[in-house]
């Protein structure tokens, strides 16, 4: 696992994540309930650390 790393949620970075065993638990895709500040929404996914416990990813715009 990549510790005190900023990710993006991008789909590279997730197919190079699932590359190294790294659990996707939601796809990247955009953020559906709330826009930022622009009205865009954001690109999020989650995976899962080798504790069980759910790592946010967002995509910098």
């Amino acid at each position: 696992m990549i510790k005190g790393t900023a990710l993006a949620a991008g789909p590279k970075t997730c197919l190079h994540l699932a590359g190294l065993g790294v659990e996707i638990t939601r796809n990247p895709g955009p953020m559906k309930a709330a826009p930022d500040e622009t009205g865009e929404y954001e690109t999020i996914a989650f995976i899962k650390d080798p504790d069980g416990y759910n790592i946010e990813l967002i995509q910098a715009p």
